[in-house]
């Protein structure tokens, strides 16, 4: 995949770019150019004399940008209320922030409990682990035990 935070430009900023090549440049599918563009994600699109949609240097990089606000998580409406705000010039800059900043702190969120997912899951592998090369005892807390082992063993279902 493609460093879709770069921001050397393509070529400069009068090439125009078919879809196709947008979608290419971007590792982007066909359909999700399309649907941002149906639903007005993608500004000032423009038409070739195919009346086949065109987009010069700065939207190629503002759908660069779509594809990263989606991957952090931004809803279609969100994308469109910062799409307002983009378009209103400098002024509305810490409006901006704040969308992303609240953004940011809901994805630490999910990170934090992912972060106790995989904790569980690495404690679990190292107990299989254990009990299988022998060095611990197997206990469980679902099959009932022929010994003493594990007391806290739920009883067999009557």
């Amino acid at each position: 995949m493609k460093n879709l935070c770069d921001t050397t430009p393509l070529q400069s900023r009068n090439t125009r770019y078919t879809m196709m090549q947008v979608c290419r440049e971007l590792d982007m599918p066909y359909e999700t150019l399309k649907y941002y563009c149906n639903q007005g994600l993608v500004p000032y699109i423009e038409r070739d004399s195919r009346n086949r949609r065109v987009f010069p240097e700065p939207m190629v990089r503002w759908i660069r940008d779509l594809s990263q606000l989606k991957r952090c998580r931004l809803s279609i409406a969100e994308m469109k209320n910062y799409l307002s705000l983009c378009l209103k010039g400098k002024e509305t800059i810490p409006q901006r922030q704040q969308i992303l900043l609240n953004k940011r702190q809901e994805i630490l969120s999910e990170l934090e409990t992912l972060q106790f997912s995989l904790d569980y899951i690495d404690k679990k592998q190292e107990f299989y682990h254990l009990v299988l090369t022998g060095e611990i005892p197997f206990t469980s807390n679902l099959v009932p035990m022929d010994n003493t082992e594990n007391d806290h063993a739920v009883p067999p279902a009557k």
